[in-house]
């Protein structure tokens, strides 16, 4: 039995070691984008969008794959009244579209692409009518094959913005359940 145990565990190795002279990946990089937002209704029909990009890749598997450009998909009749845009951001829209790109690339603090498990804040867009989920393409930057980006689709997301009960709240509750319970153990 012991000699089994033995075999297995050297060819165990021995295709492990082939992996490694052989330079097999061992899993493949899944780079993942997210877009969420605030919506503020600023009057007249516009609409004011605070955006938060999102790069959800993990940091050790998916290192230099770094967002660069958002794109986002609007219906025909909407147009791009204002923008505000991060430092080293730059944008571009016409109908159906606007398009933000980092115009400084690298990471910080030598670009302003959006690195694995970092986030860019600071974009906010205005539109002349309400546009809420939408969908969106985001590109990566590709470590192994400069030449193709990564490109990643989703929708757009609203913040989650529900209230956090305050504390007294909180006591109020808490003090009512110990109460019932209390009183539960007081009849038996």
């Amino acid at each position: 039995m012991f000699r089994s145990q033995t075999k297995a565990i050297t060819i165990t190795l021995a295709i492990g070691a082939a992996m490694l002279v052989w330079n097999v990946p061992l899993a493949t990089a899944t780079p993942i984008g997210a877009l969420t937002y605030l919506e503020t209704d600023i009057g007249g029909g516009a609409f004011r969008y605070d955006y938060t990009l999102l790069n959800q890749s993990d940091p050790m598997a998916d290192t230099g794959f770094d967002i660069y450009d958002l794109i986002l998909f609007l219906p025909s009749s909407v147009s791009l009244v204002k923008s505000e845009l991060p430092t080293e951001w730059d944008s571009i829209s016409g109908p159906g579209f606007v398009e933000a790109f980092s115009v400084s690339p690298g990471v910080t603090p030598f670009g302003a692409d959006v690195a694995p498990d970092s986030a860019l804040t600071g974009l906010s867009l205005t539109f002349n009518a309400r546009i809420g989920p939408t969908p969106f393409q985001v590109l990566f930057s590709n470590p192994v094959d400069p030449a193709n980006p990564v490109i990643y689709d989703g929708t757009a997301t609203g913040a989650d913005t529900s209230q956090v009960p305050e504390p007294t709240s909180l006591m109020l509750v808490a003090s009512g359940v110990t109460t019932m319970l209390i009183r539960r153990r007081l009849r038996t």
